[in-house]
């Protein structure tokens, strides 16, 4: 069964620096959710949070209105997440198609059920025509849709980007903005980005993060 709803519940995130994000409440349905805001405003400790990979200091992240807290919880949590970090490293000379089978593996997708999955999201991306390439020698824009093939492979509820389409020409960002709206008729969806094309062409509701703050949610204008 699928998310209909990821929720952060007056959330707050402390760093040893003093800096502190919230606390902060959101709610994120099924589509496609933006998180604007400049660098160091807060997105990508929000991103954190979501994908289970960062716990709250205060307040709760809730899945369908049920609390994730406990740590058998969150690791059920994350099971059903796919994130594609800002900055993805892997090996250069690792074929396309073997770094789809590992993340599958990693995902736990049955054995019997690799190939098939792997063959679906190369062929959902078009990415096929390169399975057998290095990733190391594809463009920004194919590395990207790879990485997002990877997060997809497990068919999870629930799809992270953060900053998904810094460093891609304008071709490529289209392309691939295009892929990640067809992503969100079926799941929750949340990107965090400073560009403004992306929100306009993709998202259905925008939140503005500022300051470790977030002042409120808007309908995209279309």
């Amino acid at each position: 069964m699928s998310a209909d709803t990821i929720e952060l519940d007056q959330v707050v995130v402390r760093y040893r620096s003093g800096w502190q994000l919230g606390p902060v409440s959101a709610t994120f349905p099924v589509g496609v959710s933006a998180l604007v805001g400049p660098n160091g405003s807060g997105k990508t400790t929000m991103l954190a949070v979501l994908t289970g990979i960062k716990r709250p200091r205060a307040g709760t992240l809730r899945r369908d209105g049920q609390p994730v807290r406990r740590r058998r919880e969150g690791s059920g949590y994350r099971a059903h997440i796919g994130y594609v970090p800002q900055e993805c490293t892997w090996s250069p000379s690792w074929p396309v198609e073997d770094f789809l089978a590992f993340c599958a593996r990693m995902y736990r997708v049955p054995s019997t059920q690799v190939r098939h999955r792997c063959q679906g999201v190369m062929s959902d991306l078009n990415v096929g025509q390169f399975a057998h390439q290095p990733i190391g020698t594809l463009s920004g824009g194919q590395k990207r849709r790879v990485f997002l093939a990877a997060a997809l492979v497990h068919d999870p509820e629930v799809l992270i980007l953060d900053e998904p389409t810094v460093g891609l020409d304008p071709g490529e960002r289209i392309s691939f903005r295009r892929h990640v709206v067809e992503q969100a008729a079926s799941r929750v969806v949340v990107l965090s980005t400073h560009l403004m094309d992306d929100v306009a062409l993709s998202a259905d509701q925008v939140y503005l993060v500022d300051g470790g703050t977030l002042p409120g949610a808007a309908p995209c204008p279309n």
